[in-house]
């Protein structure tokens, strides 16, 4: 039936409105999108530019035939379209909704199950299971990297059993009292031969009442760290808006069709965030001229550079094993099976819900990997300092971020006071970690005096590496991911440094920054988050030629819908709002604080201090909250937000 402006729905928290939207240019009744303005055109918003009719006469056409939609519902809309043929006057408008939950569950992870660490008996089985695993093991290195897959499922079955022989412990300790009475009852009426019988019996109610009551322990502690006053996922979702990360509903194939499938969803995951870290194309030549900047900097001495110790001495049983995979892996140059092969998991963002880019990928490392990685990481980072210049705060000891935020907000100030003005490009780059050009990756940190041994190893851990994806439940085959550096990987925010020491020597070169104090600034870096220097808009063009070099030699693209142009200091009137495809602004946000163009850096203090007050107010009005709840809340919730 038509809808009429005069009588508008009304409109609730989330809703889905159709109908024949025939109201005219008649004086009196209103426009639908003044009626209805907390509601959405979906047609519209999903094709904004596209021109199309739903009704046709004679005379004129128009698209009366329309849904309205909560702007909250719109993630929720996979498709909205005008069907071509029909038998009526009207053409037909679809609408398609992705579900809130997953039509389906998968088994998930296997994990280990360690309940069994509360019983000293159980302990002690285990204790005895991995000596003898130990005695078994290989002395040839290779066939120890053989052996060690199998070893850890193994290992991983008998946490499971010993799991579930504490359980069982747990619940016959009821059993155990009663059969302990018993004997006693037994011993009391005159039957003396019950007597090593009571000892026994005895034993066994004491380590089933001790697995019993250590359990119950575990759950208040795990009630009280989780789910009690202390900041937590109950407590985040009570203070802030919910938004549900972890479900898929369905997701859209490359053709455009809707994949509600769990195996599929999970099969298109692994493919979207394969392509992203395909080999990227690179230029000889621009590489060249990029590794030849880099060399000319800083760069470690030999001895620094090769003092590497790739193990860690481990308490238990445990560590003989670790130390020997670690050093068959460093020897013979050969990763146990799937040994770096990664898990990837998402987390909505914005947007589509069925669209994969609106998903951010988290990969999950296998433990032994990230343990080695952790080793390499610890030897490397007290070397970064004589590498990395100081312009980057990001992951080298005595640097922090607030440096360069410091350095942002007061640089407006230092430049009107000597009536100058500048630029800042903040700069972003497409899925950073995930484009580098391994090969260029190498180059640079052999350029900077990086040792054949660590090389080798980080070539090693690099090589073939492959990931599954893993949505609700239903995991993928695996993709190869033939670029950019392992996020999850603790030697990976490292490896990246080399990547932006690159871009800081590039920039140098190019002459691009402005004086500071008698001092040339070229850039602020904190990882892949880099904030450029100009002199002024018209630098622009010779800032762009350098990231083309710089894209052309590494893999790093910069994103323009995203990098933006901001003018600080004494900021000159009709500026343009386009410069080169990089729009003009008044304030941009980098490293979670939000900066811009006036004089006072303080002048942005009222509305963080508005936010924090908000958030004590929301605090406050939680019922039952006790002091000590309020407090750890304010902190976490509050106090954080100016840090």
């Amino acid at each position: 039936m038509p809808a009429r402006a005069a009588a508008a729905p009304r409109v609730l928290a989330a809703t889905v409105n159709g109908g024949d939207w025939r109201a005219g240019a008649r004086e009196g009744v209103p426009r639908w999108r003044d009626a209805l303005p907390r509601l959405v055109d979906v047609y519209r918003v999903r094709h904004p530019g596209r021109r199309v009719f739903t009704y046709v006469n004679p005379h004129s056409a128009s698209r009366l035939d329309r849904f309205y939609s909560s702007p909250a519902l719109l993630p929720h809309i996979a498709v909205c379209s005008v069907r071509d043929r029909c038998l009526s006057d009207h053409r037909p408008v679809s609408l398609t909704l992705v579900g809130l939950l997953p039509s389906g569950v998968g088994p998930g992870l296997r994990r280990a199950r360690l309940g069994f660490f509360s019983s000293p008996a159980l302990l002690l089985q285990m204790t005895a299971w991995l000596t003898a695993q130990l005695a078994e093991a290989p002395a040839d290195d290779l066939a120890f990297l053989l052996w060690w897959p199998p070893f850890k499922r193994r290992w991983l079955s008998k946490c499971g059993e010993l799991h579930a022989a504490s359980r069982l412990m747990a619940q016959g300790a009821e059993a155990a009292g009663d059969q302990l009475a018993g004997l006693h009852m037994a011993l009391d009426g005159g039957d003396d031969a019950v007597l090593p019988a009571i000892i026994a019996a005895r034993q066994r109610f004491v380590e089933a009442a001790a697995a019993s009551e250590a359990e119950a322990a575990t759950r208040r502690r795990q009630q009280w760290l989780h789910a009690g006053e202390r900041p937590s996922k109950p407590l985040t979702r009570r203070l802030r808006s919910k938004r549900s990360a972890g479900a898929v509903p369905a997701l859209r194939s490359a053709g455009g069709d809707l994949l509600t499938s769990g195996t599929a969803c999970a099969q298109r995951v692994a493919r979207v965030f394969a392509e992203v870290s395909a080999q990227p194309a690179t230029a000889p030549a621009a590489r060249q001229e990029v590794l030849q900047h880099l060399a000319a900097g800083r760069h470690l001495a030999g001895e620094q550079a090769d003092a590497l110790e790739l193990y860690r001495k481990f308490q238990g049983l445990l560590a003989p094993l670790l130390a020997r995979l670690f050093t068959a892996v460093a020897e013979l140059g050969i990763l146990p099976a799937r040994f770096h092969e990664g898990l990837i998991t998402v987390i909505y963002k914005s947007g589509d819900r069925s669209e994969p880019a609106n998903y951010r990928p988290i990969t999950l490392l296998c433990t032994d990997y990230r343990l080695l990685t952790k080793v390499l990481a610890l030897r490397l980072n007290p070397c970064l300092d004589s590498i990395i210049d100081r312009e980057q705060a990001a992951f080298v000891p005595g640097r922090h971020i607030g440096e360069n935020i410091m350095a942002l907000q007061c640089l407006p100030h230092l430049l009107r006071g000597t009536a100058a003005s500048a630029v800042v490009v903040f700069c972003d780059f497409r899925k950073a970690y995930d484009t580098i050009d391994r090969e260029f990756l190498f180059s640079a940190m052999d350029a900077l005096g990086v040792g054949a041994g660590f090389l080798t190893l980080t070539l090693l851990l690099l090589a073939d590496t492959r990931s599954r994806a893993m949505v609700n439940g239903f995991t993928s085959t695996p993709a190869a991911f033939l670029a950019g550096v392992r996020q999850g990987c603790p030697l990976a925010p490292l490896l990246y440094l080399f990547i932006a020491q690159a871009l800081l020597q590039l920039l140098k070169a190019r002459g691009i920054g402005i004086p500071v104090a008698g001092q040339q600034l070229t850039a602020l870096q904190y990882a892949d988050d880099a904030q450029a220097l100009l002199p002024s808009l018209d630098a622009v063009p010779s800032f762009l030629a350098a990231m083309d070099t710089f894209g052309a030699a590494t893999g790093q693209r910069l994103n323009p819908a995203k990098t933006s142009l901001l003018p600080i200091g004494d900021v000159p009137a009709g500026l343009p709002a386009v410069v080169h495809g990089l729009r003009v602004v008044s304030q941009a946000t980098s490293l979670g604080v939000t900066f811009g163009a006036a004089a006072d850096p303080a002048a942005r203090w009222p509305a963080l201090l508005d936010g924090v007050g908000c958030c004590f107010a929301r605090i406050a009005s939680l019922p039952r909250f006790s002091a000590f709840g309020r407090g750890f809340a304010t902190a976490a919730y509050g106090v954080s937000r100016l840090l």
